[in-house]
């Protein structure tokens, strides 16, 4: 269901960018990694909390639930994107 919804999001947020084409699993790394980890949890299907918590416990420093991961990858000297995928919930 999670990756349902991940899938789903290029498709609402179409046509908001010069960018066209492309897979859309690729596409909505950036989108995800944008945004601020109070609106991420619940398309990951956690809390802002419990998602912070995750990120402090794999040694990610998270000062605030209104940061971006991409805000928490450079904090952290870290790759945005895979800091994504390790939050991600396994099927």
């Amino acid at each position: 269901m999670t990756l349902s919804v991940i899938a789903a999001l290029p498709f609402a947020f179409g046509g908001q960018d010069d960018h066209h084409g492309g897979n859309p699993a690729f596409r909505i790394v950036p989108l995800l990694t944008n945004a601020r980890i109070s609106q991420l949890a619940p398309v990951l299907q956690t809390t802002p909390a419990a998602l912070m918590g995750a990120l402090q416990q794999q040694g990610y420093q998270v000062a605030s639930a209104d940061q971006t991961i991409e805000q928490v990858a450079a904090t952290s000297k870290a790759d945005p994107q895979h800091i994504l995928f390790q939050i991600m919930p396994q099927p």
